[in-house]
């Protein structure tokens, strides 16, 4: 299983966006700092 963390600034610079890529689909997982 590949992990992308995606840095988004436009949302808000706190946020981290973890996607994990899985057979079903794409599985989002937001983390606050």
């Amino acid at each position: 299983m590949k992990m992308k963390l995606e840095y988004d600034k436009e949302v808000d610079a706190g946020y981290i966006y973890i996607v994990d890529k899985i057979k079903e689909g794409e599985a989002v997982k937001t983390i606050e700092l």
